[in-house]
């Protein structure tokens, strides 16, 4: 498909998902249509033209930007959008991301995301996006099994999370490898799933008690069996667990 022939059928798509909050039933097979011509069709250079919608839809459906975890003022509700959306993953995975991240997304197909949601990379993933957004206890006691140490981290984050599997993560020696990716904190203790359960409201005064007492250090032997690889020494160590546990006193 040509270049203009393609931004005409995004610049429509765009407008009928926004004629959607007021139109309802009446855009869904127009909708349905486009998306399926586009999935078929490739842009100049031959990549898939779905390949760069994710970020609009994200907006369209949010009403913020991408990534955003604020929700706008006057974002998608409509649940058929989601599901006409949803069929699309196959084809572009990204669309996973704006998906998930609505609070809106019915939870048949959040559930569906955070099992077998695919979009990963060095920053983000669906299940991340989940874990961060979601007010859902039942998907974020599921998500805390994540083999996706970021998953585990945003889950410990959240504050929606039972306290029950908070005690379960406060045995986690992981990081979250996408924060220390963006290296989005200076302290080197802020990057430990272990450090976001103390910071968590949500976490019990029992658990709080057992890491600031010192029972749950995080060693460099633990880190590594269950990273893979060596990150830090005893002394880096001690400053890690000093940290963890001057937050978990001062929450007593």
């Amino acid at each position: 498909m040509q270049e203009n022939d393609l931004d005409a059928q995004f610049e429509e798509l765009s407008i009928l998902l926004e004629r959607s909050k007021k139109l309802g039933s009446e855009v869904y097979a127009p909708i349905f249509r486009i998306m399926a011509l586009l999935a078929e069709s490739e842009d100049e250079f031959g990549a898939p033209a779905l390949e760069e919608f994710p970020q609009t839809l994200y907006s369209l459906l949010n009403g913020s930007p991408w990534r955003s975890n604020e929700m706008g003022s006057d974002p998608i509700t409509d649940p058929r959008i989601f599901e006409i959306m949803y069929e699309f993953t196959m084809v572009e995975e990204m669309i996973e991301i704006a998906l998930a991240a609505s609070p809106h997304c019915p939870e048949r197909i959040l559930w569906k995301l955070a099992e077998t949601g695919s979009a990963i990379w060095e920053e983000d993933s669906t299940q991340q996006t989940i874990a961060r957004t979601t007010a859902n206890p039942e998907i974020l006691t599921y998500l805390a099994e994540s083999n996706q140490n970021s998953t585990r981290y945003y889950v410990a984050e959240n504050p929606h999370t039972p306290s029950a599997v908070l005690e379960k993560l406060s045995y986690d020696v992981d990081i979250s490898d996408s924060h220390q990716y963006m290296e989005t904190f200076e302290s080197s203790a802020q990057f430990h799933i272990q450090f976001a359960v103390v910071s968590n409201e949500a976490t019990s005064k029992s658990t709080l008690s057992s890491i600031a007492s010192g029972e749950r250090k995080i060693t460099p032997e633990a880190f590594e069996a269950s990273h893979g690889w060596k990150l830090f020494d005893d002394v880096e160590a001690t400053e890690i667990n000093r940290v963890i546990m001057d937050v978990a006193k001062a929450k007593l």
